[in-house]
C-alpha cells in the first residue's frame, strides 16, 4: 500500500499544480481521487495475491506432512 501511495503522490506532483493559493477545482479533485483509488486497488491486488499464494503454500506443506505420517 505504501508504494502505491508514494506512486500516486509522485504522479500528482508531476501532473497537477499544487503551488497556487487558489481553491482546487472539482475536476482536479476528482482526478486525484481517481489516481489514489487506482494505485490503492493495485496495491490491494498485490497483497491479495501474496496472501493467496502463501496460504496455498502453507496448505500444500501441511498436506505433504500429513501424508508422510
Amino acid at each position: 500500500m505504501t508504494t502505491g501511495a508514494y506512486r500516486a503522490v509522485e504522479f500528482i506532483k508531476a501532473h497537477i499544480k499544487l503551488e497556487s493559493a487558489e481553491k482546487a477545482s472539482v475536476a482536479d479533485s476528482k482526478k486525484v481521487v481517481a489516481i489514489c483509488t487506482q494505485y490503492a486497488q493495485k496495491g490491494m491486488l498485490n497483497i491479495f495475491i501474496a496472501v493467496f499464494f502463501a496460504t496455498l503454500a502453507s496448505l500444500s506443506s501441511t498436506r505433504s506432512s500429513l501424508s508422510a505420517t
